[in-house]
């Protein structure tokens, strides 16, 4: 079952990942449909190739297209999970991505509090890269809106969680990146350097 719309979202990622976009968006297609027409089984293949779909059109830029696919993401996960699964992080964390880009700021906040419940009510239990970007995507958001408190406050969650793990160099890079913006913006040109 979930082999059948498996193999297209596959096919379409690795087409994604070689340059061929038109080829992984066919791709991408063939499976939502096939997902579509499978009606109420296999939520979770729909619910991952709705996702993967949202997520290729936020990595080309294109927020409008992914917009909807997010949305259905959301939709058939908190069906199928309900709305405060620990599942659920990753719907919250692309549809805000996507609100972000889009700039529709007030909705972006809501997704960002509404994976903020989901990480205080099963922060142990979610994968450490997702905490981190939901960390450090929300302190973007917040230095885009200028709260500078929120801004320190997610940087020193990311650092918590990045405390014991030395291998997260991307993810420490971020964070400094967002740091030294902040004290930029503060024109605390020592620390910013």
């Amino acid at each position: 079952d979930c082999g059948q719309v498996g193999a297209p979202a596959t096919l379409g990622a690795l087409k994604s990942i070689t340059g061929d976009f038109a080829g992984a968006e066919a791709a991408m297609r063939v499976g939502l449909r096939l997902a579509d027409a499978r009606n109420d089984t296999a939520l979770d293949a729909r619910r991952g190739i709705l996702q993967n779909f949202a997520t290729f059109y936020l990595d080309r830029a294109q927020p409008v297209d992914a917009l909807p696919l997010a949305e259905r993401a959301l939709a058939v996960a908190e069906a199928h999970y309900g709305p405060e699964a620990v599942a659920m992080l990753r719907e919250h964390l692309t549809l805000a991505a996507v609100h972000t880009d889009l700039a529709r700021y007030p909705e972006a906040r809501r997704d960002y509090v509404r994976a903020a419940a989901i990480d205080a009510a099963h922060g142990s239990s979610i994968d450490v890269l997702q905490r981190l970007r939901f960390y450090l995507r929300r302190a973007q958001l917040d230095l885009k809106l200028g709260d500078r408190e929120a801004v320190r406050s997610g940087i020193a969650e990311a650092e918590r969680v990045m405390a014991d793990r030395p291998k997260l160099g991307y993810w420490r890079g971020w964070s400094a990146r967002l740091a030294c913006k902040l004290d930029a913006i503060e024109e605390d040109w020592r620390a910013a350097d």
